[in-house]
């Protein structure tokens, strides 16, 4: 795409993303009514309460909302078992109307639970309110920068990771499917001053991941979803000595089929940015190619925001980005917009 009409394209998204808030495509079915969730295989919401091995068992929520004070937020809130006891916990907000940000991480005792949907750090508390543990889940946080009351609605297809939930990442395998287009109501607190989520105007990304498989060496992922109703959810994981490096897209469409592609893994960063606490570098802008589905998509993040790290020790251990972006280009050949999340976990 020639610069002036890139420009162009963003001045455009941008306009619709403060004023229109973001807009729901799939209808009003649970994920459990399509074909692709009953018959294709992948791993179940039992599987992922159940697991006891090692590696990581995690909750991801990107929250993208549009509240009654008139102001979008993107909220992006995870807790995973780490080992030995600990619980991660990390959270973020950004105002996207007014370009502030706020993430941390913290580390707290606390375990998964092996018998429900539920995980409580003492700072994030996740719990499924049904007896099938997905249809609606609730998210409580009380981290004082970033208070929230969520309730959570899937809708719409489960996307899994590589088409059939599970794939090689790393250093083992990684079992992964989400919830990508899921209701969201509730409360957010910003600036002590609460403030409601309007709920047709908002929506909520859920992703369940566990497993051995992890990359020490990096990777760049996250979730997009396009205007079309396509959803993808990319995952380049940065070379390695250690293991083989995994460049794959998956994508689910509104009738609940997936297709998978390899991404070209140079994703052309540009546009370099610091972190004032970490002192890590993150980009403002990438290319994601996907020449086997004729789509290229430019990614530019809001704002220079988006990193979570243990603010006593914001090492690259420690450290995460998942920055609010908008994406535009072409999806199999045709003109598309979109928005979501951009990841980034410098090596270490």
């Amino acid at each position: 795409m020639k610069l002036g009409k890139f420009v162009a394209a963003l001045a455009a998204l941008c306009l619709a993303t403060t004023c229109s808030a973001f807009r729901r495509t799939v209808p009003d079915i649970s994920p459990l009514e399509y074909s692709y969730t009953k018959y294709a295989g992948g791993p179940t919401i039992q599987k992922y309460i159940s697991y006891t091995g090692d590696g990581i068992k995690s909750f991801w929520i990107a929250a993208f909302i549009h509240a009654d004070n008139k102001h979008d937020y993107c909220v992006i809130g995870q807790m995973a078992s780490i080992g030995n006891g600990t619980l991660q916990t990390y959270a973020s907000v950004m105002d996207i109307t007014e370009k502030t940000y706020y993430g941390e991480t913290f580390h707290t005792k606390g375990q998964m639970s092996n018998n429900a949907t539920a995980g409580d750090s003492g700072l994030l508390h996740i719990w499924a309110t049904t007896a099938d543990q997905i249809s609606e889940i609730k998210a409580v946080s009380t981290i004082p920068k970033v208070p929230y009351d969520f309730t959570l609605t899937p809708k719409g297809p489960l996307l899994y990771q590589a088409g059939g939930g599970d794939y090689h990442w790393g250093l083992g395998t990684a079992w992964e499917f989400d919830a990508p287009e899921t209701q969201l109501t509730g409360t957010l607190t910003i600036g002590n001053k609460k403030v409601n989520i309007v709920p047709e105007k908002s929506m909520a990304w859920f992703d369940w991941q566990w497993g051995p498989g992890f990359a020490p060496g990096g990777w760049h992922g996250g979730a997009i979803l396009l205007d079309n109703g396509v959803k993808i959810l990319p995952m380049i994981t940065n070379p390695s000595d250690l293991y083989t490096q995994v460049s794959i897209s998956t994508m689910v469409f509104p009738d609940g089929h997936h297709e998978v592609y390899p991404i070209d893994p140079d994703l052309h960063p540009r546009n370099p940015w610091v972190s004032n606490v970490s002192g890590l570098t993150y980009y403002n802008d990438y290319q994601i190619n996907i020449p086997g589905k004729k789509t290229s998509l430019h990614s530019h993040l809001w704002m220079e925001g988006g990193e979570a790290t243990v603010l006593a020790d914001p090492s690259i251990a420690n450290s995460i980005n998942d920055a609010f972006a908008i994406f535009t280009g072409t999806f199999d050949g045709k003109p598309v917009t979109g928005w979501g999340i951009q990841e980034r976990r410098v090596g270490s």
